[in-house]
């Protein structure tokens, strides 16, 4: 399945358990980004017994979609510095836990023709002693809807 460009914001663990389902999609450009703009990951993946390799890429077409994977203490600041470059048209999802509606009501009044949909991740995933990425076998990623349903390649990509 053809899915173009999809972007993570946040590098951490959730980000990079993302980036490894993406990449496993095939055809899909992965741009991670930190706050210093596109990092390039390569990680081994630990996910059912078994070790997986996967890099991603330093640049790419316009991404698609956009994931914000950042620590819910940081998103406020995080969707501050990318919302300006990201393309109104743009479907961004905000995998955050909390409560995030006081930190999003500002947000929403400075982008207000931005798409802001709300997600969860109930996947775990950690680091590892040895530096690799352990990824729970089981969980999903659940978002809600905005003003449109989520495409087929956004069903298939969240249902890996």
């Amino acid at each position: 399945m053809e899915v173009g460009s999809v972007a993570i914001v946040g590098s951490g663990a959730v980000g990079q358990m993302l980036a490894y389902f993406l990449r496993t999609l095939g055809g899909a450009s992965v741009l991670c980004y930190g706050r210093q703009g596109v990092t390039k990951l390569s990680r081994t993946i630990e996910l059912r017994g078994q070790r997986y390799a996967f890099i991603t890429d330093l640049e790419g077409p316009p991404p698609r979609l956009w994931l914000f994977a950042v620590k819910a203490y940081d998103l406020k600041a995080a969707l501050h510095q990318w919302l300006p470059f990201i393309p109104q048209e743009s479907p961004i999802v905000l995998l955050g836990n909390g409560y995030l509606e006081p930190e999003l009501a500002e947000i929403r009044r400075r982008f207000p023709d931005h798409k802001l949909r709300k997600g969860v991740v109930n996947r775990g995933a950690r680091f590892t002693e040895d530096v690799a990425l352990e990824i729970s076998p089981k969980g999903e990623v659940i978002w809600g809807e905005f003003s449109q349903s989520a495409s087929p390649w956004e069903k298939a990509l969240l249902s890996r």
